[in-house]
């Protein structure tokens, strides 16, 4: 079985910690599980570059196969973008008011700080923001396999586009029930 790994696999504490508390032992007890128990895990190069920020990519080497979607094959349907599009706007929108009643309630420049992660939190949370985020997506559909992320707004357009999804946070469940 194929398994699509993002980032927050690795990165989000509800997934790493249920393995252990320290992120780096917590990544070599997912992967020697997950390994064990027989997938093959793919990400794409974006990804493998944000993980060695955080683990030394010599020790992924061999564990983590590293390819980019073959974009030139991959067709996505137009009624995806039109929902994606039609998202945006509304929450583009609600994130404008948000400044704007913000802005007369508050106009202390102090307080700008907490505006961007208002706005941060009601436009980017839950919407596909990234085109690495992008590229995961899409190598679990060309590969057939299963996204493994935590990211809500990955797990909104993979299901869109029909792909197999496996919540980071609950990788530990999977793993002992398959």
């Amino acid at each position: 079985m194929l398994l699509i790994i993002d980032t927050t696999l690795f990165a989000n504490p509800q997934s790493y910690q249920r393995f252990h508390e320290d992120r780096w032992e917590a990544t070599k007890l997912m992967l020697k599980a997950l390994k064990e128990k027989g997938f093959t895990l793919y990400t794409t190069p974006a990804v493998m570059k944000e993980l060695s920020r955080f683990i030394p990519s010599e020790e992924l080497e061999g564990l983590i196969l590293i390819k980019s979607p073959d974009l030139s094959k991959i067709n996505i349907p137009a009624w995806v973008f039109l929902e994606y599009l039609k998202d945006l706007r509304k929450r583009f929108d609600k994130g404008l008011r948000i400044a704007e009643e913000y802005a007369r309630e508050n106009p202390d420049e102090s307080k700008i700080k907490s505006l961007r992660e208002k706005y941060r939190t009601y436009v980017r949370g839950g919407i596909l923001d990234s085109p690495n985020d992008l590229e995961v997506i899409l190598l679990a559909l060309e590969l057939d396999g299963f996204l493994v992320t935590s990211d809500e707004g990955m797990v909104k357009m993979a299901q869109l586009l029909g792909s197999k999804i496996i919540k980071a946070e609950n990788i530990s469940f999977f793993l002992s029930n398959v």
